[in-house]
């Protein structure tokens, strides 16, 4: 649980991060003008959403095991992100 959160955490500020440096633009269309707005609301808002994805998988009822798979694909999936945009950033992407 607190590996995903922390991918997520990762996203977030790298993508603050590579928008910063003004080279680099908002990947997502729904959230351009938004980051563009209001960054830290919106990065705030994505950790609270994938705080809720984790409470809402943490109160299904499936087994232990389950969840931990799912956990465990979430965060595999949730450091993606990090890693494009810290590659991009050293140009190596």
């Amino acid at each position: 649980m607190a590996v995903f959160l922390t991918t997520q955490m990762l996203d977030a500020a790298t993508t603050a991060y590579a928008l910063r440096t003004r080279r680099f633009e908002e990947g997502n269309p729904w959230l351009d003008e938004t980051v563009s707005t209001h960054p830290y609301l919106t990065y705030f808002t994505k950790l609270g959403i994938a705080g809720a994805v984790v409470m809402a998988l943490l109160l299904v009822r499936m087994r232990w095991r389950l969840r931990l798979y799912v956990l465990f694909l979430f965060s595999v999936l949730g450091i993606i992100a990090p890693v494009a945009n810290m590659l991009k950033l050293t140009g190596r992407l």
